[in-house]
């Protein structure tokens, strides 16, 4: 289920609204601070967590060059 972030029009509250089912996601969303529906949806950023520290070489052969999983060669080629 994704999370979106909203904001309130009426009282400028920034929320996480957590959708159950694709039609949700474009519903409004009621405010939790003064229950209005005067909501817009933002567009929020991610973030990705990674266990290594940086400059550690991924595992599966993608820290022998190239940038992905294949190694030196390109993904579905024959190198």
């Amino acid at each position: 289920m994704p999370i979106y972030e909203f904001e309130c029009k009426d009282c400028g509250k920034t929320f996480d609204h957590l959708a159950p089912t694709m039609q949700a996601t474009n519903q409004k969303a009621l405010c939790p601070q003064c229950q209005s529906k005067n909501t817009i949806r933002k567009v929020s950023v991610f973030a990705v967590a990674n266990a290594q520290p940086a400059g550690t070489p991924m595992a599966g052969g993608a820290g022998g060059g190239g940038g992905c999983c294949c190694g030196a060669g390109g993904c579905g080629t024959n190198n």
